[in-house]
């Protein structure tokens, strides 16, 4: 009758022990089991061991309660591990010629064995291992298992960091060796060992057969040859056959047989004979963790390439785990099955660290981790967008500064499928491939080899988006991408696809391309920018587009500043084939090439400038402005000025005499102020092209024209403008059916104020449509206006906001715009005429001269806004106008005049003088009585 023991203590002797349980079954003929007491290993436990246990002499089952729950340990033996001359595990041999027994170990964890043959296990029969761990033990020969006859097999098991002095890290095999939804990992065969996981060695007159299945290899190491599997016919034979397993290492073929199907190798082809093998291939594995189940697995990462890669004829099964085989539809290649398994959190990155270690949960998923997710399958039961998937930042986490600095580590960010990344809800996200000073590997990552992960450090930097898919779109929101360096094309982003790639709100500077597209580089695919910027980007030897490289799509930018950018052949700011470029609302500005098109060149497609600005564009030869080689050029309402052409035609615009005559049509628009070796500074169009000019500013050959604009500021609005000066020909001289809406600057600038439409980019302001005196465009006539026109008393400008309401007195600010805002003060709508001055209504007030105090004046006009002139009592000559508010006594007030000597005398004396409300009256001193009257001097 077969026997059941059961351990029921962790004592290493006397009843009840496991080396009890082991004598009793040797002395038990037949198929003996031993099991463990369910409520003593309920949580784990360790048996310790002073000696080798038993040898099993005859057929048994040791069925433990799990790898997780108990541990036998040897304790290392002797002078402790390595030293080998402590004591494995267990030996199982009957002493017979022959595998004759069957031997079956599950669920326990097997350390600090240390003996020479076998550190943990030592085997002549047929053994069966499941679910165990071998971790930690050494030896000669089979850092954990030494097998010699019989069959071996081992199935959801791991053997990590076992060692050897010679050959086979983690087993040597000399008989059949079987393994099974496995882990191989960190073992290692030093003093010129071979196998750093496994030794398959032919024995005398025998076959060394090894069979591996759905596993994985990894992170092993030998000081001879085979990292992963030596395998040798010895002095027999050896056949090693390989099935949907991972050998992230070397394998060291010397004779015998190789074949096996459908594998991933990290390195060269061995010579396996088979199909669907992957070689060369990085398996993107996460460290050796708890993914599940009672043993350590290495999980798949996102987008390895392991997934899916199966045979897909398998159709069942489980993985090392215990989980189901197929996910998406296709088994995957090793020991872990990928589980379509979303974030909590969602994509929503939450750590700065550029790695991917497998831990996505809150505060570890980093933007690399999310885009693999995003990109690596459609996450169904957790996706609510499947197929577009959008990674957003934490805003607690992405706080600004170097808190919000990702900083890759030498690995460009590969994508693959449609994807937005959105950063808007978070602060100032700047992702920067400038690996200088980063020479760390972030702890907890698991690289086996930096060189080959592609996430590890190299010596150059990388581009920050790399978007591989030939379909598909990329929209980018919120973000910097700066410190990109590209050995082909696309210092900042290469987008291979034929969709469009967008950028909102977004920066890319100082990126660098040895070819093509300092910033960006696409092949097919079109670019859109809104409210974003490009500058400081640049290409190597005969690379076209500085700032961007469109081949066959359209570029499209919309309240956007491309500047700075430079390119050593075509295309300073953007080079385009045939899709086309336009502008609208949106500023060129510095870009240069040394050869054509120092703003823009196009071949094929045409160039269309809407309320635009090309402004200190420069290239060589022709086209310092825009170059087209076929394409039409069309500005309305745009200013071209101040690009240069310094050896050849066309400072401005330059269209080329290639036979096709492009049509070129400039409404509204200036094209004047630039420059080139003399022959067309302005506009040089293909002699045979249709030209239509119309309400247009444009110089003539051989001189330069000057439209009189100020210099390209900030003057209100997202982009840089050139403002146009007092007397400027284009004022008011443009078509109003032409016009409509707002200048380049857009909302509150209006076209059409009612005194005319201007030719250019840029409107002089009239009136336009706000309370009368509310210079900073704020929605009410107040204090802070009262500031902004003092502060300007006297001066020229085009610009209301700088205090000029009524237009009169060219442009100057003077007494009559005062007078305005203090009509209107505290008014919130916009009148349809302006209000006229209150007649004069005498009041007296005591008001002495006080010594200048900046920090009150605002406060000061807000108390007294009805204003008022000051009369001295001697001759009612007036002196000032003064805030005022009848019935506070004892009230100081402004001084704002000096006496004028005449009646011609203009403001530009003007000081103000500040007295503080309410001060209490020093004793003895005499108030001038000044009478004081409402609404004139």
């Amino acid at each position: 009758m077969l026997a059941v023991f059961t351990v029921d203590n962790l004592n290493d002797t006397g009843a009840g022990s496991l080396r009890d349980a082991i004598t009793m079954a040797n002395g038990s003929v037949g198929l003996d089991t031993v099991i463990f007491d369910s409520a003593v290993f309920a949580s784990a436990q360790t048996i310790a061991i002073a000696s080798q246990l038993p040898t099993i002499t005859d057929d048994l089952t040791i069925t433990g309660p799990g790898a997780d729950l108990l541990t036998i340990d040897a304790g290392g033996g002797g002078n402790g591990i390595g030293d080998l001359n402590g004591y494995r595990h267990f030996e199982i041999d009957n002493g017979v010629n022959g595998a004759d027994l069957s031997v079956t170990i599950s669920g326990m964890k097997l350390t600090g064995g240390d003996l020479g043959d076998g550190g943990a296990i030592r085997s002549r029969e047929n053994v069966l291992l499941s679910g165990l761990t071998i971790d930690g033990n050494a030896s000669n020969f089979g850092g954990a298992i030494n097998h010699r006859e019989g069959t071996f097999t081992i199935k959801n098991s791991t053997l990590s960091n076992n060692q050897v002095n010679r050959n086979g890290g983690a087993i040597e095999n000399g008989g059949e060796l079987v393994i099974i939804d496995s882990t191989l990992s960190g073992n290692t065969a030093d003093v010129n060992g071979s196998g750093g996981a496994i030794t398959n060695y032919g024995p005398t007159g025998g076959n060394a057969g090894l069979v591996i299945r759905n596993s994985t290899i990894t992170g092993n190491s030998s000081s001879g040859l085979g990292d992963g599997i030596f395998t040798s016919n010895g002095y027999g034979s050896a056949t090693v056959q390989l099935d949907h397993t991972i050998v992230d290492n070397e394998v060291w073929w010397l004779s015998g047989t190789l074949t096996g199907n459908y594998n991933l190798f990290s390195g060269a082809n061995p010579g396996i004979v088979g199909a669907n093998n992957l070689f060369n291939s990085n398996p993107l594995l996460g460290r050796l963790a708890d993914n599940g189940g009672p043993t350590q697995t290495h999980a798949l990462l996102p987008g390895s390439p392991a997934i899916n890669a199966g045979d897909p004829a398998i159709n069942s099964g489980t993985d090392q785990r215990g989980l189901d085989r197929v996910q998406l539809g296709r088994v995957d290649i090793g020991a872990y099955e990928w589980q379509t398994v979303l974030p909590a959190q969602g994509l929503e990155v939450s750590t700065t660290n550029d790695l991917i270690d497998g831990d996505f949960t809150v505060g570890n998923l980093s933007l690399r981790e999310a885009i693999a997710i995003a990109i690596a399958t459609d996450l169904p039961g957790g996706n609510t967008n499947p197929g577009d998937d959008i990674i957003t930042f934490d805003p607690d986490v992405f706080t600004g500064g170097a808190n919000s600095v990702i900083r890759l580590r030498g690995a460009e960010l590969q994508i693959t499928e449609t994807l937005t990344i959105d950063a808007s809800s978070a602060t100032d996200v700047v992702i920067t491939a400038d690996a200088a000073g980063d020479d760390t590997l972030v702890p907890g990552t698991f690289l086996t080899d930096v060189a080959a992960s592609g996430i590890g450090l190299l010596d150059d930097n990388s581009r920050v988006f790399n978007f591989s898919a030939t379909t598909g779109d990329l929209t980018l929101t919120g973000l910097t991408l700066t410190g990109g360096r590209a050995t082909g094309s696309g210092g900042g982003i290469r987008f291979n696809g034929s969709g469009t790639l967008a950028l909102i709100e977004s920066t890319l500077s100082g990126n660098t391309s040895h070819f093509d597209g300092g910033g960006i580089y696409t092949r097919a695919g079109g670019v859109t920018l809104t409210s974003s910027t490009l500058s400081g980007n640049t290409t190597g030897y005969n690379g076209r587009g500085g700032g961007i490289y469109a081949g066959y799509g359209e570029v499209t930018l919309t309240n956007s500043t491309l500047s700075g950018n430079k390119c050593d052949f075509y295309g300073g700011g953007i080079f385009n084939f045939f899709g086309g470029v336009t502008l609208t609302s949106s500023t060129l500005s510095g870009n240069t090439s040394n050869n054509r098109g120092g703003g823009i060149l196009t071949l094929a497609g045409g160039v269309t400038l809407n309320s635009s600005t090309l402004s200190g564009n420069a290239s060589r030869f022709n086209g310092g402005g825009i170059y087209t080689f076929e394409g039409a050029v069309t500005l309305t309402s745009s200013t071209v000025t101040n690009n240069q052409a310094s050896q050849g035609a066309g400072g401005g615009v330059f269209v080329s005499d290639t036979g096709t005559n492009p049509a070129i049509t400039v409404q509204n628009s200036i094209i004047a102020g630039n420059t080139d070796s003399g022959a067309a500074p302005d506009l040089r169009p293909d002699p045979g092209s249709p030209v239509s000019i119309d309400h247009s500013l444009i110089g003539a050959a051989g001189s330069v024209f000057d439209p009189l604009l100020g210099p390209l500021a900030d003057n209100g609005g997202p982009t840089q403008t050139h403002a146009l000066l007092p007397g400027s020909p284009a004022i008011n001289a443009g078509d109003p059916a032409l016009a409509s809406g707002f200048d380049q600057r857009g909302a509150p600038f209006l076209r059409d104020d009612g005194a005319g439409v201007d030719i250019g980019a840029f409107e002089l302001q009239g009136v336009p449509n706000f309370p009368d005196g509310d210079y900073n465009y704020d929605g009410v006539a107040d204090a802070a206006d009262y500031t902004v026109w003092r502060d300007t008393l006297g001066s020229t400008t085009d610009l209301r906001a700088n205090g000029d309401n009524t237009g009169a007195s060219a442009g100057k600010i003077d007494r009559a715009d005062y007078l305005l805002w203090r009509a209107n003060y505290g008014n919130t709508t916009v009148p349809t005429t302006p209000a006229p001055a209150p007649a004069p209504t005498p009041v007296s007030a005591p008001v002495a001269a006080a010594g200048e105090q900046p920090a009150a004046e605002a406060a000061f006009a807000q108390w007294f806004a009805p204003t008022a002139t000051a009369v001295t009592s001697e001759d009612d000559t007036p002196v000032a106008t003064l805030p005022a508010e009848p019935g506070k006594d004892g009230s100081l007030l402004l001084l704002a005049l000096d006496r004028p000597t005449s009646a011609t005398d203009d403001w530009d004396e003007t000081i103000d003088r500040l007295a503080e409300q309410n001060e209490p009256e020093p004793a003895g001193e005499e108030l001038a009585t000044l009478g004081v009257v409402f609404g004139e001097f």
